[in-house]
């Protein structure tokens, strides 16, 4: 299934924290179209590859990417047309007034509603939701679990670039089905895995409930797919990310440099930086002391800031693909004993400093 396929299947699923229902089963709808095995935890995090708990405890690596992206919750009616709701994640706190938005129902996929922001008064950042008011084009058949986001397009193409009111991190979610998808007929050795997680935008809640439930083998080896803030050396068009840390944590050496040995070795572009501009999976696998690495796909427009307010948030198509073809490589070299990365750069600085040590006892220059 071609990366642009698997784009147009994921992109138009709408989704927010606590309310990734229409991704998570487009993604379940793929898996068995394809016959990869998978299955939910208590969390209702949705691992595939394997078909079990116990089969997760034997996979070598997983690859992390998150069904979720900021939106709100309808929380009350408080006036003809008008209700009060809860954003959860982040976005251009200080632009949100007069934003249109999209309200969409947890059980009818074609029942969707306009409205914009009508208050939105920012003080601080709250995870456990932010306030504000929504005037609505009509009455909404309000149900438990309405949820909504910016209402822009949910996949708009120009030329290489893909416009999109969710590219964080519907964009990982493509990678890892892709990868998947190219390995299927490996999965039964039970030595990869891809995890898509929930509420991963107000605090990796539901990668956090994985850690804590101790679902994964302490051996275990985890990546980060995930979208992020493009910054300089991390560019549009020029490749993934090889992420080696990011806001919050720097990753395992050892996993990031064999990651860097597979991308060199593939031919495929791809840039490599710490990428601060915000934080991921990989850093809440880090606090429980898994290894850890990551590929980005540089993001515009992360959380929808625009430049004068919300917009849409876009990414390379190309980009998307090469970190498909570099994480499926990077996935077959745990098929077989890894090597040594940090022995085998012991060993090739050994070798350089015996050489040249007979320099350090000449005496240059007094």
């Amino acid at each position: 299934m071609h990366t642009a396929s698997l784009v147009h299947e994921i992109f138009h699923e709408p989704t927010a924290p606590f309310c990734e229902g229409w991704v998570l089963g487009r993604i379940e709808s793929i898996l068995i179209q394809h016959k990869i095995p998978f299955f939910y935890d208590d969390a209702r995090n949705l691992i595939a590859g394997v078909k079990s708990k116990s089969a997760l405890k034997k996979v070598r690596v997983g690859f992390i990417a998150h069904a979720d992206h900021p939106g709100f919750h309808i929380e009350k009616k408080v006036g003809k047309n008008k209700y009060k709701a809860l954003w959860y994640g982040g976005a251009p706190f200080k632009k949100m007034k007069g934003a249109e938005i999209a309200i969409y129902h947890p059980f009818l996929p074609k029942e969707k509603h306009r409205g914009i922001i009508s208050k939105f008064k920012y003080k601080t950042y709250l995870r456990e939701g932010i306030p504000f008011e929504i005037k609505t084009e009509k009455e909404l058949p309000l149900v438990k679990g309405c949820f909504g986001a910016f209402d822009f397009p949910a996949l708009e193409k120009k030329g290489d670039l893909i416009y999109t009111r969710v590219a964080d991190d519907l964009t990982g979610v493509v990678i890892i089905l892709g990868l998947l998808i190219d390995l299927k007929k490996k999965l039964s050795k039970n030595k990869i895995a891809g995890v898509f997680t929930r509420a991963e935008e107000v605090g990796w809640v539901g990668c956090w409930a994985i850690l804590q439930a101790k679902l994964f083998s302490k051996d275990i080896s985890l990546v980060s797919l995930e979208a992020s803030k493009t910054l300089p050396l991390a560019e549009i068009g020029k490749g993934p990310v090889l992420r080696i840390g990011d806001r919050a944590t720097i990753f395992d050496s050892d996993l990031s440099i064999a990651l860097w040995d597979v991308a060199r070795n593939s031919k495929v572009p791809f840039q490599r930086r710490v990428m601060d501009g915000g934080s991921c999976e990989a850093s809440a696998a880090n606090l429980f002391g898994y290894k850890t690495t990551g590929i980005s796909i540089p993001l515009g427009n992360y959380h929808n800031e625009g430049p004068s307010g919300p917009a849409p948030e876009f990414v390379s198509l190309k980009d998307v693909d090469r970190a498909r073809k570099i994480a499926k490589l990077f996935a077959q070299i745990f098929f077989h004993p890894l090597k040594a990365n940090r022995e085998v750069r012991f060993k090739s600085a050994q070798k350089n400093f015996k050489t040249l040590l007979p320099l350090l006892n000449q005496r240059i220059g007094f």
